[in-house]
């Protein structure tokens, strides 16, 4: 029986065709979970197009590659996509949909091991876009990341407005969106090329070490950048407009943000830049424009501001008494309806370097020998100082003749008790100073 079996073995060339016809089609049909486990490490999935559904966790180290901007969809419970294999690369995918709970930490595109590369992917419609947890080395390049706008009511649980029923779709308040990128005890990173909107905080830093975050536009957001705990990044080329603050950097040391616009960025406690208990960090060739308080400093020393452009703010720079030892050189300030802010005499930080100090854009200059340093020393007076917090309305006061005069008399001859700094070198006037008319409110550049 056996011999006559493995003579009579030999099938039809037909029915053999037809078999690995089947076998085809049936892989074909693998949804983008099963090719994920099928793969080997070191594998790329290249997925052509169609809707996919979410919740997909890859598990291995592989790379996925989308044509034709392949979806996909979460159903608004958990990731969409979680990441926990070491070298993943995730490239050219439309992601939505995920989870709504904050303190799950749900996301988009949830990464919990090393070396991921997040490329080029459209990220909408979810909690968190990007959120890093306790990993290093991971890249996350030339993404557009827009947070929720709304949802059903029952997506948000108890935070729905109470006349909502639960499929009635409500706008999701900004401190209830998650952030575009969020990075949590993580180091070596790089966040580049990136534009974000509508999250509650554009990039978030917390514990996060050795970064390098450069050339994205965030707005739309809460803080264009919220940053705590936090040493030794580099922040370059990005521009912070139309959100509720620009950047806010505290508990941080030996930060360099170079090149940055914070412009644009308006509310009743807005600010460009704030930096709060940060030291040793470098603020060099920003620009800093339109907003309510150009740059903050609170408790905050053994800073430099160098070549940056504080101009056109209600205020220009506001220091506490708290920040000592920090040093203002060829910065650009003027056209602020209020140049600086003072808690107290200011006394402890310095206003030049190598006998150069800054360009106060409102005030004459007289540069007899012509080595571009005017001979006149500078003073800025702060003629309201903490009455300004408590009564706003005394700003309007700012402009009046009487008050320009008071202003010009106090700066050649401060009297006890008035809060001023005093810049004994200026620079003088030079072609780069803009029309003082020219005030309209500019875009981003």
């Amino acid at each position: 029986m056996n011999k006559r079996f493995n003579n009579d073995s030999r099938l039809p060339a037909a029915i053999i065709v037809a078999c690995l016809l089947a076998v085809s089609s049936s892989a074909g049909e693998l949804s983008l979970q099963e090719r994920i486990e099928q793969a080997s490490p070191g594998d790329e999935i290249i997925v052509d197009g169609g809707i996919h559904p979410g919740g997909i966790v890859i598990d291995r180290s592989v790379t996925l590659t989308g044509i034709n901007r392949p979806h996909i969809e979460g159903d608004r419970s958990g990731h969409t996509v979680s990441i926990r294999a070491d070298d993943v690369t995730l490239q050219g995918f439309h992601i939505t949909g995920s989870g709504l709970n904050l303190s799950a930490d749900h996301a988009a595109v949830h990464i919990a091991a090393r070396g991921a590369r997040i490329l080029e992917n459209d990220i909408a419609d979810s909690l968190h876009g990007v959120y890093i947890r306790g990993v290093d080395e991971v890249r996350v390049a030339h993404n557009r990341i827009r947070g929720v706008e709304e949802t059903v009511a029952a997506d948000l649980g108890g935070a729905a407005p109470a006349s909502a029923s639960s499929g009635d779709l409500c706008a999701v308040s900004q401190d209830r969106r998650g952030n575009g990128v969020h990075f949590w005890n993580s180091s070596d990173n790089i966040v580049i090329g990136n534009e974000i909107s509508g999250v509650r905080d554009g990039i978030y830093f917390s514990f996060t070490r050795q970064s390098t975050v450069e050339g994205n536009t965030i707005y739309n957001a809460r803080y264009g950048l919220h940053y705590m705990y936090s040493d030794s990044n580099y922040l370059a080329r990005n521009i912070f407009t139309r959100n509720v603050a620009g950047a806010a950097l505290m508990f941080s040391k030996e930060v360099v943000l170079r090149d940055n616009d914070f412009v644009d960025n308006r509310g009743s406690r807005a600010y460009g830049l704030l930096l709060h208990n940060v030291d040793r960090s470098t603020v060099e060739s920003n620009r800093m424009e339109h907003n309510r308080v150009g740059y903050y400093m609170q408790n905050s020393h053994v800073n430099t501001a160098r070549r940056n452009d504080f101009t056109r703010n209600y205020i220009g720079l506001r220091l506490t008494s708290s920040s000592t030892g920090n040093l203002f050189t060829r910065n650009r300030i003027g056209h602020n309806l209020h140049n600086i802010d003072l808690s107290g005499r200011d006394n402890r930080n310095e206003w030049q370097e190598n006998e150069t100090g800054n360009r106060w854009l409102d005030s004459p200059t007289l540069d007899i020998n012509g080595d571009g340093v005017s001979e006149l020393p500078h003073r800025e007076v702060d003629l309201f100082g903490p009455s300004r917090e408590a009564f706003p309305f005394i700003a309007f006061l700012s402009e009046s003749p009487g008050m320009k005069a008071l202003r010009f008399a106090l700066q050649r001859a401060p009297v006890p008790g008035t809060h001023y700094i005093t810049d004994s070198r200026p620079v003088a006037s030079s072609p780069r100073d803009p029309d003082p008319s020219a005030l309209e409110t500019s875009s981003a550049r």
